[in-house]
């Protein structure tokens, strides 16, 4: 159980990252996303629990649905959202809240019937979602994701059990690039908002490669409707959806933090290859648009990508002008390019590289995680939380995995270099992976370095060596012990030399120690304390 603690989560700057605060102390959000429906009833969820610690899980992303909640209009059932947060305390887990509300992945599935059933006063922008342009719609999700707020801020504000919210899912218009209801063909024939405007070349040199193109090609204009400012084409109806989209997602969640005043964020269905919008949500917090949510939505702290494609891109893209990475979703056995088996190398590397806020595969309670490698990554990555809180943001935390038909790499530290060689490289396409967990090679190979002192370093991963010197010194006088961190705490298990050291002791640190992984039991991943003299 957690102790009281009157200091509800919050996010502030700490190494020029944004930093979740739990209880008072750094915290990165290292969970599981469960399937739509799995946090429909407690009874479901049972099961999960157990599952998610020992996974080594330290939160949990649950969905919470309008419709199931207000079932008839002002009448309110928090009974099922009552007992998730008992179990996750039960548990020893945080949770994050999934608000399915207005839109959930382009659609509108999760409203309430009573709002589905009349659509002369809950206007739709399809057939199958409602519009933003609604104005008892958002007054309507507003009431409700209020009172949720209210709510959990009356039974958990003493436990901070609920430390983030999600508000939407996958937001923006599918099958079209925008809304063609009369307010909005009003709306998009309109002049765009000044604040806009200003914010955009305000931030002019710092925006998104994607955005300063499209404002230079239409003459950088400071004024003038949608198409005037963004162009005649695609580009005018995605920037058009991305403002009044955020800016209702941005009321709905100013409503809940008048209640209760906890971080929030979005997630985002992002844009990849050559898809257009309406392929992808249209106007949701997808790359091409996020610098007009962060005028549009001040309210939310966090623009959060779910990347199922295009990992390290994705994770590169998303820190963009201070916003930090997060990732709700990944992992998905439906994907090539990610699947269940990568999810411990794209932890490690989005906490050592990333310096992600949250990391968290989708379907965390799919059979494919049961005896999974995650639950040993997750352990390691905890026994280093109070390292990685502390370096988070500095160039001394680094994370690495391999990229196809890559087999070295050197990466940079604080004064150092690092030349990372893997043993297990991908080299296929991205499909037609062995979907037994453990068994396709292509995902044993990933890594972290935390630079701890001035010739101090902490080294965690396996299927690979790094080879750390100078920049114009080899260093080769070093002591290399394998062990873990207890309580903060270093605790030897072995002195390595000799054969565990490359060349003898005198060159790369080898993870693990032995080329067959472990002598004894199943692979590991090994931890190593390195000090040069």
């Amino acid at each position: 159980m957690f102790e009281n603690n009157t200091s509800q989560p919050f996010i502030k700057i700490v190494n020029g990252e944004k930093t979740l605060f739990v209880h008072g102390r750094p915290y990165v959000i290292l969970g599981g996303e469960v399937r739509n429906s799995s946090s429909s009833t407690a009874e479901f969820m049972e099961p999960i629990w157990e599952h998610l610690k020992k996974l080594n899980a330290n939160s949990v992303f649950l969905p919470v649905s309008w419709k199931q909640i207000e079932p008839t209009e002002g009448v309110f059932d928090f009974s099922v959202v009552d007992a998730l947060i008992n179990r996750a305390r039960d548990y020893g887990l945080k949770l994050i809240l999934l608000w399915l509300a207005t839109w959930k992945n382009g659609y509108s599935g999760y409203a309430p019937t009573w709002v589905l059933a009349d659509e002369k006063r809950f206007p739709r922008m399809s057939p199958l979602a409602l519009s933003p342009f609604g104005r008892e719609t958002l007054e309507a999700d507003c009431r409700a994701f209020s009172q949720l707020m209210e709510h959990i801020k009356n039974i958990d504000r003493e436990y901070s059990t609920v430390i983030m919210m999600q508000v939407e899912n996958e937001t923006g218009m599918l099958d079209d690039s925008r809304d063609r209801t009369d307010a909005a063909e009003k709306a998009f024939n309109s002049p765009v908002p000044e604040k806009l405007l200003k914010d955009l070349y305000d931030n002019f040199d710092n925006l998104t490669e994607h955005m300063r193109e499209l404002l230079k090609a239409n003459g950088m204009k400071r004024e003038g409707t949608w198409s005037e400012v963004f162009g005649n084409g695609i580009d005018a109806d995605e920037a058009f959806m991305a403002w009044h989209i955020a800016s209702y997602i941005n009321t709905v969640a100013a409503a809940g933090k008048d209640r209760y005043n906890i971080p929030m964020y979005v997630n985002a269905w992002p844009r990849f290859g050559q898809n257009r919008p309406g392929q992808y949500p249209s106007g949701g917090p997808a790359q091409t648009v996020l610098d007009i949510w962060m005028s549009a939505a001040p309210e939310i702290d966090v623009l959060a990508i779910d990347t199922y494609r295009m990992f390290k891109q994705n994770c590169s893209e998303y820190r963009h002008r201070g916003n930090p990475l997060f990732i709700p979703e990944c992992g998905g056995w439906w994907t090539g390019d990610d699947h269940p088996d990568s999810t411990p190398q794209k932890a490690f590397y989005a906490v050592g590289e990333g310096h992600c806020m949250a990391f968290s595969p989708f379907a965390i309670d799919f059979k494919l995680y049961e005896n999974h490698p995650l639950g040993e990554a997750y352990r390691v990555l905890n026994s280093l939380m109070p390292l990685i809180c502390r370096y988070r943001g500095t160039k001394r935390l680094r994370g690495f995995y391999p990229s196809k038909n890559v087999k070295n790499e050197r990466i940079t530290l604080d004064g150092y270099i690092a030349d990372i060689t893997y043993r297990f490289v991908p080299t296929g396409d991205g499909g037609g992976f062995d979907t037994t967990i453990g068994t396709d090679r292509d995902y044993q190979s990933y890594g972290l370095v935390i630079q701890t002192g001035d010739r101090e370093f902490i080294v965690a991963g396996r299927g690979l060596s790094v080879d750390i010197n100078l920049p114009d010194q080899k260093l080769y006088n070093k002591i290399v012990e394998e062990g873990y961190f207890e309580n903060g705490l270093w605790h030897t298990t072995r002195v390595l030399n000799g054969d565990e050291v490359g060349n003898q002791g005198l060159g790369a640190i080898v993870l693990p120690a032995e080329e067959q992984y472990s002598i004894i039991g199943q692979p590991y991943i090994s931890v190593q304390r390195v000090r040069f003299f």
